[in-house]
């Protein structure tokens, strides 16, 4: 097997060369024998299946005697191969995937969620929108300029998945004849009746047009007038002038070529000119992930949710496993107010959802104290005590009471103030009550007015517990 210049692939399918096999995948892989990690930890775990497609592609051209195989005994060759894939369905788990797969997922969480940012995806798309206008004026005074013509081709294809967030593949492959052919549904009258009356006006607004995507299923795509403009031109002059040749069917064809302009290569090539803060998160999958976080955050129904996944191009079940909002801000936002909740009670929250109930965690744990207790206690592991409190989102209840929220400093005054006032409290480490905290804010308003009196109470309490 190693150096041998006669030795075929149908020689592997051995059982005794299944342990070099499984080398060699791990070799593929860029196996770490001491740490156990994998450079490309999804490979291996896919030539697995790669090698039982191999096995039923052998099977049936020794089943049918092809010549080609050269093959003495076709029984043993059967065999050999039976038993080889049987290794495969049995061992290669063991030997490959389960390690694979968990280097991939402990890679996957190391590495942070990265989704572009607004703003540069704002400043992409007028950086984008700038190019074409430059490149449509160019060719209104020079139709055979091809190298205009490029630019205004590639400008248009970026805006088009930048507004459909939709793959690369889908949008580039698109045919020429689809756009021209565009037919506008009629007879839909009942349909634009249930539409409000903005609905009815983007109806107007947008061309839509449908076009084979991932794994055969109709994509449909949608073109805003402003785009409509860039395309309608560049087809204009392509039909006239013939800087693409008549035999590239691709609407977004490359001119002088009959191959299609590929997006990927576009879209980074026009993230780097754009000078963007980080141009390597502007990607078709990443904008793809990001306008799925938005949907998720604007809690669309269960139907609307539906038609969102179809005209992204997937299953709704593929939409929420992997567009979903990313783990580590529904876990900080979401599962962290659930948390806060079990330490405060849930009581009356009942029957509210968690995006329904407002946490605070940088509000005041106050509890109302009674007039008689000669030592209150006050739990606080900060000089200023701060605890977590659940406020409803939308609370008709009357405030009675002025609550001073957030977390605030202590002057030098201040503190030099309430040392003084509560001398006596301090070195008998006994906690001030309400009444007397109060009697100071009262004499020093002016000093105190982003205090309350539950804040002095524990500044109170800290400073003797601290010594």
């Amino acid at each position: 097997m190693t150096n041998n210049s006669k030795f075929r692939l149908q020689d592997v399918f051995k059982p005794k060369l299944f342990d070099m096999t499984v080398e060699c995948a791990k070799h593929v892989g860029g196996y770490e024998k001491y740490s156990k990690t994998y450079r490309a930890p999804s490979l291996p775990a896919h030539l697995g299946t790669s090698l039982k497609q191999v096995c039923e592609l052998f099977t049936r051209l020794v089943l049918k005697e092809d010549e080609a195989l050269r093959i003495s005994d076709k029984e043993e060759a059967l065999r050999d191969i039976n038993r080889f894939r049987e290794l495969i369905n049995t061992q290669w788990t063991t030997e490959i995937s389960s390690l694979a797969f968990k280097d991939l997922n402990e890679k996957q969480w190391e590495k942070p969620a990265m989704l572009p940012l607004t703003r540069d995806i704002t400043k992409f798309k007028d950086y984008v929108t700038n190019v074409a206008n430059k490149a449509m004026t160019c060719l209104t005074l020079n139709p055979t300029d091809r190298k205009e013509m490029k630019k205004l081709i590639q400008a248009s294809l970026i805006l088009t998945i930048l507004f459909n967030r939709k793959r690369i593949g889908d949008v580039q492959y698109t045919k020429l004849s689809t756009y021209i052919n565009y037919w506008k549904p009629v007879n839909q009258e009942e349909c634009e009746k249930a539409l409000s009356q903005s609905e009815k006006i983007l109806t107007k607004y947008y061309k839509r047009i449908v076009t084979g995507g991932k794994g055969s299923r109709p994509i449909a795509i949608l073109f805003p007038q402003t785009l409509q403009t860039y395309i309608d031109f560049f087809v204009k002059i392509r039909q006239e002038h013939h800087l693409v040749p008549e035999n590239n069917p691709y609407l977004f064809g490359c001119p002088g070529t009959s191959k299609w302009t590929r997006g990927d290569v576009i879209i980074r090539k026009f993230a780097q000119e754009a000078d963007l803060e980080f141009p390597k998160q502007i990607s078709s999958n990443r904008l793809r992930k990001q306008i799925a976080t938005v949907m998720q955050i604007l809690n669309l129904s269960k139907e609307e949710s539906e038609q969102f996944a179809h005209f992204m191009g997937h299953t709704e079940k593929t939409h929420n496993e992997f567009y979903k909002l990313p783990q580590d801000v529904y876990q900080t936002a979401k599962i962290s107010k659930l948390l806060m909740l079990m330490e405060k009670g849930v009581d009356k929250y009942k029957g509210k959802s968690l995006n329904e109930i407002n946490i605070n965690p940088m509000s005041e744990f106050a509890e109302e104290e009674s007039d008689n207790e000669d030592n209150d206690f006050l739990d606080a592991n900060e000089s200023d005590c701060t605890a977590f409190q659940a406020i409803p989102e939308e609370e008709s209840r009357p405030v009675s009471k002025k609550k001073i929220s957030g977390r605030t400093f202590w002057t030098s005054e201040q503190a030099l103030l309430v040392k003084k006032h509560f001398k006596s409290h301090i070195s008998t480490k006994k906690a001030p009550k309400k009444n007397e905290c109060m009697q100071l804010i009262g004499k020093y308003p002016e000093i105190f007015h982003d205090k309350d009196w539950v804040r002095v109470k524990t500044f109170v309490y800290n400073i003797y517990r601290n010594k």
